[in-house]
């Protein structure tokens, strides 16, 4: 259950540091050099994990990862709350193009 929030995490570092969206697959996100080093073998150690568990499976987070899951939510919400926004999109071009593709 790790990756539900390391995704998230990363998925929003990412966004943050590139200022465009981030990709899909955790592995295109883990190999963006985006954590600690010091966690990134944690991290690969429970990607391997991963591949080899069922979803019910439990594993066991290091000190140091818990403290900078929670660290970084704590940065993130802080950083969501003060981000500039943008102008509104007008997403009815975009809509009408999607309806008139799909019929």
């Amino acid at each position: 259950k790790a990756f539900y929030i390391l995704r998230p995490i990363l998925a929003a570092l990412w966004i943050l540091e590139r200022g465009t969206m981030s990709p899909t697959a955790f592995s295109e996100l883990r190999k963006a050099a985006l954590l600690p080093a010091e966690l990134a073998p944690e991290v690969d150690q429970l990607t391997q994990e991963k591949r080899l568990a069922r979803e019910a499976d439990r594993t066991r987070l290091s000190v140091e990862l818990v403290q900078w899951i929670e660290a970084m939510m704590s940065q993130l919400e802080t950083r969501a709350t003060t981000a500039p926004t943008g102008e509104p999109i007008d997403w009815r071009p975009l809509n009408q193009l999607f309806r008139a593709t799909i019929g």
